[in-house]
């Protein structure tokens, strides 16, 4: 049996993140799926109202899909993250 201190733990632990940083397949593999939202919901995690998405649009990342307006929450939430952090 091999005894492994606690810097070599986490030195190996380092390294297995670095390298699974450079492989995009392996952050695919255990991002989880994309959740797509409506406008209520959207407006919901914003904080704001579904008519203040409407007129805000522009600055919201979103799709249309049959008509109707979607936003990835991922999306969302790094849009909050990123105005956190601008402000």
């Amino acid at each position: 049996m091999v005894s492994l201190s606690d810097y070599d733990i986490r030195r190996l632990a380092k390294g297995i993140v670095k390298e699974m940083a450079g492989n995009d397949r392996i952050l695919e593999a255990i991002r989880p799926p994309e959740r797509i939202i409506g406008v209520d919901e959207a407006a919901q995690i914003l904080g704001v109202t579904v008519s203040h998405i409407y007129h805000n649009l522009e600055q919201i990342p979103h799709t249309n899909y049959h008509r109707r307006l979607r936003f990835s929450e991922r999306e969302l939430v790094a849009l909050i993250k990123e105005h956190q952090n601008n402000n």
